[in-house]
């Protein structure tokens, strides 16, 4: 048994069974696999997902999300102009060259090179206080720091959470 306020993803692979609790009260249980699928608050999935777990406060507005001049794609939302938090983990992005239209340009910081992969630490063009590490795993190609990448941001890896209690919401 393992008792901690701190994100311990070591720790976290290795349990059989997580339970979550806030303001003394279980919000979740269930196996780590699980609950990073489908946090059920962005306490949750801060504890669970891999760190750096970005996230940015905006609006869903039309076909996306903005947040200041960053535009992410996003599934589509019954209401418009609802402000969210959006967390982006690892899973939602990959790099691509040449460049989409859609793409959140982005400038390479760091490679780590892991065997037949890297994560790659990257800038968005639009969030540089921020750092997102996207899985490479060659496909040919290897970015260098301080190039310019596309970053494709797949909206349905994105999370969605209440900007006021922070539980989790969805699009439909």
């Amino acid at each position: 048994i393992c008792v901690t306020g701190d994100s311990a993803p070591a720790m976290i692979g290795e349990a059989d069974r997580l339970l979550v609790a806030r303001a003394g009260k279980i919000v979740r249980s269930g196996a780590p696999g699980e609950m990073q699928v489908d946090p059920p608050d962005l306490l949750t999935a801060m504890l669970v997902l891999p760190p750096p777990l970005p996230v940015h406060i905006g609006r869903i507005i039309g076909g996306g999300f903005r947040c200041g001049p960053m535009v992410l794609p996003c599934p589509p939302w019954p209401e418009s102009d609802r402000k969210v938090s959006v967390a982006v983990p690892r899973t939602a992005l990959s790099l691509h060259t040449p460049r989409d239209p859609t793409d959140v340009d982005a400038t390479v910081v760091d490679v780590k090179p892991e065997g037949a992969r890297a994560w790659v630490v990257v800038e968005p063009l639009h969030a540089p206080e921020d750092r997102w590490w996207v899985e490479h795993r060659g496909d040919g190609w290897w970015p260098r720091p301080q190039r310019p990448v596309g970053v494709r941001v797949d909206p349905g890896g994105l999370l969605f959470f209440d900007v006021d209690s922070g539980d989790r919401i969805r699009p439909g």
